[in-house]
Order: C-alpha cells, then structure tokens, then sequence
C-alpha cells in the first residue's frame, strides 16, 4: 500500500497494488476525464496571476514594483486572485 498523487486532479489517495483502476488516478470520475481528455478547472496558477498583476500596473500605474500600494479596485481584485492561487 502507498500514497500516491492523482495525476489529474493533485490529491494524494491510498493505492493498493490489486486496484482495477490504473496507477496515477484517484477516482473513477478523474479515470473518465483523462479518457475524454477533458480538464479540470483548476483556477489560475500563481504565476498567471502574478503576470496580470504586473501587465495591469505596468499599462495603469507605470510601474511594475509589487511592493507599492494603489488605492485601485482592479489591483486589489488581482491580488485576491493571487493569494488564493497560492
């Protein structure tokens, strides 16, 4: 028995070596995505967000420096976005 990671969706599951289904997938629902190649919505990556983040305040505000503040509404709604990536 050993802990494994699904390749899918990212979440460790318990795998016994006599499962039916195939090493790398924690459920059946995650086995019939990658059978239908289709995705699972993950939300943005950190550095997705963290380059909309700097290509917002390099257009708007001029710069790129993370470590200033502006009292923007947009720039606020980006960095909620990253911090939940993270």
């Amino acid at each position: 028995m050993s802990v494994n990671t699904c390749r899918l969706c990212k979440r460790p599951y318990w795998r016994y070596t006599g499962n039916f289904w195939p090493a790398g997938y924690c459920s059946v629902p995650c086995w019939e995505s990658r059978a239908k190649r289709l995705k699972l919505d993950a939300g943005p990556t950190a550095s997705m967000a963290l380059s909309e983040i700097r290509k917002h305040r390099r257009l708007e505000h001029g710069t790129v420096d993370l470590t200033e503040w502006y009292d923007c509404e947009m720039c606020e709604h980006l960095e909620r976005r990253y911090a939940e990536a993270l």
